[in-house]
C-alpha cells in the first residue's frame, strides 16, 4: 500500500497544466497558472469543464482537465488521510511532505478498517474518471507547457496551498539524486520556480499508464481481507485506531521510537499477520488486466518519445534531448533497457515466462499470471519460504536473473527512481 501511494504522488508531482500556443490559448495558460499557484483545483476543474463543454474537440483543454482531476484525486486522498494523523517514522510513506511544519494533529480522528478501504475505493473511482477524460484525446500534435515550480497542492486540507506544499518539493523527495546533481536541495530549490515543462501526446500515454498502475496496486489490496492485520497493528501508522484491541494503542506521551520493545514487537506481529484470504478474485483479474495496460501504455509513450526531434521543455527526454528538470538524464542504454524491461514484464504477466524459483535442484518457475487468475490465500512468510508458490510452479522459459541484476547497473542503483519518473 505504501508503494502505491508513493507511485501515486509521483504522478501528482510530475503532471501539470499548460499554456497553448495561439493568443486565445495563451490566455487559458495564464488562467491555468493562476489556479495552480494558489492550489485552487476545484475552481480549475469547474472552469476547464466549462471550456470543454464549449470546445469538445480541444484536446489541450481535455488534457488540462484530466490533470486537474488527477491532482484533485490525490489531494483528496491526502486530505482524507491527514485527518487521521498518520505519524511515526512511516508517516512520510503515507503522506509525501508529511514532515513539513504544522502537519502534526493534536486531536486526530479515529480510523477503522472499513474507512481505509473506502478511501482506496474512492481513489480508484476518481482515477478511472481521469482515464475516461484522457480517452477522448485525438490530437497527436498538441503541446502544453507548465511552470512546474509554481504549482501547489493543499495536502493537509487547511484550505491553504503553501510553498511547503509545492509540487517540486514532493518530486524532489522522490528523486533526491537529481537534486544532488544540482549541488543539493538548497540550490535545487533556488532554480525550481523557473522550471517549465512541456507535455505532449506521449504524456497522455504516460499519465494513463501511471493511473492504471496505481489502480492495479490498489485493487490488489482491496481484493484481500486485511482486517485482522489492521486491527492488531494499525497503531504503527495511526495515533487513534478503532479496533477490538484499544490497549495496543501507544500512549501519546510515551510513543515509542523504532527500537523500543512495543514498536519492535508490533513490527513482528505485522510480518506474522501478513496472511490474507482473497475476498474478491475478480479484482485480482482486473488488476492483472490493468498491469498489462500499464506495459502497453508505457511502450506507446516511448515509441513516441524516441521519434521526437524537437528539444524544448522536455519532461521525459529521449537520449538526444535535454530534460526540463536539470540533472535528469536519459541515455540510449537507459531507454533500450527500459523497453527490454517492459518486454520481460509483459511475458511474465502473460505467463509466457516464469519467475525463477529459488529452492530445490529442479529448474522450476512461478507462473505470475496464474497467481492472479487462480488466487489462493496470500501468506508472506510462506512465499518467502517457498511453499506458498507450490500451486504455481512449472517448468518452462525462465526470466534470466542476470537481466534484473543488470537493471541496477544501468540505472546506477536507482532503477526505482527512474521507474517512478518515466513509467
Amino acid at each position: 500500500m505504501h508503494r502505491t501511494l508513493l507511485l501515486f504522488f509521483a504522478v501528482l508531482v510530475t503532471v501539470a497544466f499548460a499554456q497553448p500556443l495561439n493568443a486565445a490559448r495563451d490566455d487559458r495558460g495564464e488562467l491555468l497558472d493562476s489556479y495552480l499557484e494558489v492550489g485552487d483545483l476545484a475552481g480549475a476543474e469547474k472552469e476547464f469543464s466549462r471550456i470543454l463543454r464549449k470546445h469538445p474537440a480541444d484536446d489541450q483543454v481535455r488534457f488540462a482537465l484530466a490533470v486537474v482531476q488527477t491532482l484533485r484525486a490525490g489531494e483528496a486522498f491526502s486530505q482524507e488521510l491527514y485527518q487521521y494523523g498518520p505519524d511515526f517514522y512511516l508517516r512520510p510513506l503515507l503522506v509525501p511532505g508529511s514532515q513539513l511544519p504544522g502537519q502534526a494533529l493534536t486531536e486526530p480522528e479515529k480510523i477503522d478498517y472499513c474507512r481505509l478501504r473506502e478511501m482506496l475505493r474512492l481513489l480508484v473511482a476518481d482515477l478511472d474518471e481521469v482515464i475516461e477524460t484522457l480517452d477522448g484525446i485525438r490530437d497527436a500534435d498538441f503541446l502544453l507547457n507548465v511552470s512546474f515550480g509554481k504549482a501547489r497542492l493543499d495536502l493537509d486540507g487547511d484550505n491553504v496551498a503553501t510553498e511547503d506544499e509545492a509540487l517540486w518539493k514532493v518530486w524532489a523527495e522522490l528523486n533526491p539524486q537529481v537534486a544532488m546533481r544540482q549541488g543539493g536541495m538548497d540550490e535545487f530549490a533556488q532554480n525550481a520556480e523557473s522550471f517549465v515543462v512541456g507535455f505532449d501526446r506521449a504524456d497522455v500515454h504516460w499519465l494513463r499508464s501511471y493511473i492504471q498502475l496505481v489502480n492495479a496496486l490498489s485493487e490488489i489490496v482491496l481484493a484481500h481481507d486485511m482486517e485482522n492485520l489492521f486491527n492488531r497493528t494499525a497503531q504503527l501508522y495511526f495515533p487513534n485506531v478503532n479496533s477490538p484491541y484499544p490497549y495496543l494503542q501507544y500512549v501519546e506521551a510515551e510513543h515509542p521510537d523504532m527500537y523500543d520493545f512495543e514498536h519492535m514487537i508490533d513490527v513482528v506481529a505485522l510480518i506474522h499477520l501478513a496472511s490474507f484470504d482473497v475476498q474478491d478474485p475478480e479484482l485480482l483479474e482486473q488488476a492483472l488486466h490493468r498491469m498489462r495496460i500499464v506495459v502497453w501504455e508505457s511502450r506507446a509513450t516511448w515509441e513516441i518519445l524516441l521519434t521526437e526531434t524537437d528539444d524544448e521543455n522536455e519532461w521525459i527526454p529521449n537520449p538526444a534531448q535535454t530534460a526540463a528538470i536539470p540533472g535528469a538524464v536519459v541515455t540510449q542504454e537507459m531507454a533500450d533497457t527500459w523497453l527490454r524491461f517492459l518486454d520481460e514484464v509483459e511475458l511474465l504477466l502473460r505467463g509466457k515466462k516464469l519467475i525463477p524459483f529459488w529452492r530445490g535442484e529442479e529448474r522450476l518457475g512461478v507462473n505470475l499470471r496464474r497467481v492472479f487468475t487462480e488466487p489462493a490465500r496470500f501468506d508472506l512468510a510462506l512465499w518467502i519460504q517457498g511453499s506458498a508458490a507450490d500451486p504455481y510452479l512449472e517448468q518452462g522459459d525462465l526470466t534470466p536473473p542476470g537481466f534484473w541484476q543488470r537493471l541496477d547497473e544501468v540505472y546506477e542503483g536507482n532503477f526505482l527512481g527512474f521507474a517512478l519518473w518515466v513509467n
